[in-house]
């Protein structure tokens, strides 16, 4: 979520007007508890996820946090809280060293038991957030603006597998909570080292260790004209105990470097993932054997969370 606070003014909801405080608070309590995104359905690995958590306050008011889970426990990057003012329910989002500390305030504009809607038109990016509940155990939250928007695919966390109280971004791993971290993505990441070919000739990936947990190269692929070769700069490496993913093209400036997140590893994937909604907003490795790799460029859209992008297949050149 990006930046400035701007002024919002709050409206009540037409549609709560008709329904009583017990229906209101019964809806948005669903969201007591803590979420992890999912990937395909599956849990990602608690080592890489992001987390979303949530309690109740006596007042009837919900405060939560978002942010990473890693080895050595989570760092949150988010503060969360839902609260009434005049009647109408409002989320507030504060980012963690962002626009003076200050939160930025989304009213509620509609509210089921299946669904919650909060918006505030005048913000650059998001302007609205959606939480549409599946179930007990699984919510589908909608992030979007004018011109773009993603979606997160949230499981519910059993009781007692992660603490309500993460650690903030600038916190020494001193006496952090411990995290189940049955994958370890570095050796999953080692695999994309070497030079690998597309089956149609028109695009190359080239990776290097080029230090400790640091990889470097190029991605190379031939523009819709067939003649002009376009390059990226591809860089994975870990900060603050996350693996991220850099992609940049030499002409572009270092405000449009496209930045991703590990947001889930196994035996034979990784999934990085941009929460800015850049495009494609997740890049998915999907790794056949050693010497071959799927590269899916995806742009999640729709509810329903469903993808749309291309697909390299690369093969690994001798």
């Amino acid at each position: 979520m990006r930046s400035r606070l701007l002024l919002l003014t709050l409206l009540l909801c037409p549609n709560l007007q008709a329904q009583d405080n017990s229906t209101t608070t019964s809806a948005i309590h669903q969201l007591v508890g803590r979420w992890s995104v999912t990937v395909d359905g599956q849990e990602a690995s608690i080592m890489n996820a992001q987390v979303e958590a949530w309690r109740s306050m006596p007042d009837g008011s919900l405060v939560g946090w978002s942010g990473t889970s890693h080895g050595t426990g989570i760092h949150k990057s988010e503060e969360l809280a839902l609260s009434k003012r005049s009647g109408t329910w409002t989320y507030e989002a504060r980012v963690v060293k962002q626009n003076n500390g200050k939160a930025v305030a989304f009213a509620c504009t509609k509210m089921t038991k299946d669904i919650i809607v909060f918006e505030n038109p005048m913000h650059d990016f998001p302007q609205k957030i959606e939480y549409q509940f599946r179930s007990r155990n699984e919510i589908v939250v909608t992030v979007s603006g004018s011109a773009r928007k993603f979606v997160l695919r949230f499981r519910r966390i059993p009781e007692g597998v992660i603490s309500y109280s993460p650690l903030q971004l600038d916190t020494s791993a001193t006496n952090t909570p411990k995290i189940p971290s049955p994958t370890q993505p570095t050796a999953r990441i080692k695999g994309l080292i070497g030079s690998w070919e597309s089956s149609d000739h028109n695009k190359t990936m080239k990776i290097a260790e080029v230090g400790p947990g640091r990889y470097a190269g190029t991605i190379m692929t031939l523009a819709s004209d067939l003649k002009t070769l376009i390059e990226f700069k591809i860089e994975v490496f870990k900060r603050k105990n996350q693996w991220m993913l850099s992609l940049q093209r030499p002409v572009w400036n270092n405000s449009e470097q496209m930045m991703y997140r590990l947001i889930h590893s196994s035996i034979k994937t990784l999934i990085f993932q941009n929460h800015c909604g850049e495009s494609p907003n997740q890049l998915h490795f999907e790794f056949a054997d050693k010497d071959s790799i799927l590269l899916s460029c995806d742009d999640v859209v729709g509810m329903e969370g469903e993808s749309s992008g291309r697909v390299i297949d690369l093969k690994r050149s001798h």
